[in-house]
């Protein structure tokens, strides 16, 4: 009796023990399992964040919050458009200041060569005058210097006439000298403007922030035209009067219950097994 009574309590022992393995298992299955369900939470938390702040920042810039998928799509396809856009005009207006920088560089050019015939035509009047009244020659060569110094007026008026149309040759050659001279250290200015790369980025700024402007009132009103046909419609279907449905009665299904029969010698192999395991894990141990 008494060994029977020592083996039935090291098995309910066992049993136990067997038992709470199984629970701890579980338990750590459980840990294992909320532990990447968490970090799952943690990751779509993050991805929602910043899917938050990029409602919030087409919100800013378009003035509306995209509310479904299709919204959103649509909001990055017209950014698409617009950055291309964007790009075709910068390189268009990049293109179009080469052109003219050309241009410009080219007549800068030619005016500062012509102005350098002439102050060369100049320094050698004032040498043969200088020669002249030193030898006090003839007046035959008084009056080719005369003509020397009439050709070097007139090319100081085509070269006024050229940079300046509409003022006309009524001036003076010093003066027309002195306006040229003016008007090349504007255009030299000028450039130096337009080299400058800080300039050119903030209007090309300007014009992305006014089509935005002009897109977010243009969307604005079209959310508002969208919203007063939903609100007609609403409207109407308030109004409208419910139809009736008739249709086949309900039957409720019946569920037949099934009995299952219990395999006996099937719980007598598995006790066996048990057994066995436990007698080969564990041998004959008995607990006081």
């Amino acid at each position: 009796m008494t060994r029977d009574r020592e083996k039935l309590m090291l098995e309910e022992q066992m049993r136990k023990r067997t038992e709470i393995e199984v629970k701890v298992k579980r338990k750590r299955q459980n840990v294992d399992v909320l532990k990447v369900e968490l970090n799952q939470l943690e990751e779509k938390n993050a991805n929602y964040l910043l899917y938050g702040k990029l409602l919030d920042q087409m919100e800013e810039t378009y003035g509306t919050r995209p509310s479904t998928i299709s919204e959103f799509i649509d909001a990055f396809d017209r950014l698409e458009h617009e950055n291309l856009f964007l790009i075709q005009n910068s390189r268009q207006q990049a293109s179009k200041y080469e052109n003219s920088q050309y241009e410009v560089e080219i007549e800068l050019e030619e005016t500062k060569k012509d102005i350098n015939d002439l102050e060369q035509q100049i320094e050698k009047l004032k040498e043969q005058k200088n020669s002249i009244q030193l030898l006090n020659e003839s007046n035959h060569d008084s009056v080719d210097l005369d003509d020397k110094l009439e050709q070097l007026q007139n090319s100081i008026s085509k070269t006024f006439v050229k940079c300046f149309p509409a003022a006309g040759n009524n001036q003076n050659s010093l003066t027309m000298l002195s306006m040229i001279e003016n008007e090349i250290e504007t255009m030299i200015k000028r450039l130096d403007l337009i080299n400058d790369k800080e300039m050119i980025a903030q209007k090309v700024k300007q014009l992305n922030n006014q089509r935005r402007t002009e897109y977010r009132l243009e969307n604005q009103a079209r959310n508002e035209k969208i919203q007063l046909e939903k609100k007609l419609a609403m409207q109407e279907r308030a109004t409208k009067p419910v139809k009736k449905r008739n249709g086949r009665p309900l039957v409720e299904r019946i569920v037949i219950g099934q009995t299952k029969k219990k395999n006996t010698a099937k719980l007598e192999a598995e006790q066996y097994e048990k057994e066995r395991l436990d007698n080969l894990l564990f041998g004959d141990t008995i607990y006081d």
